[in-house]
């Protein structure tokens, strides 16, 4: 069975709110790669994933706040591409 916090590479991405932010591209060591379409790709902590399958991973946060969360780098602090 799938942790919560495991997302799977290729599922889609949404917000609490709804809003589809891209895809899961890659996961390393606690954080996961969007690919945003186009846009630059981020990472997110996956402590911020609510639930997660193989078809897509929710979110515990509201789209507005993606700007102070994303990062560029896994394990950089939040918000570092702001």
């Amino acid at each position: 069975m799938m942790s919560s916090n495991e997302p799977t590479v290729g599922a889609a991405v949404i917000t609490i709110d709804g809003r589809e932010l891209g895809k899961v591209k890659e996961v390393s060591d606690g954080w996961f790669k969007i690919d945003a379409r186009l846009r630059r790709d981020y990472w997110l902590p996956s402590d911020l994933i609510e639930t997660s399958s193989a078809m897509t991973v929710q979110l515990s946060f509201a789209s507005e706040r993606l700007a102070d969360l994303k990062s560029s780098q896994p394990g950089t602090p939040a918000g570092s591409d702001s």
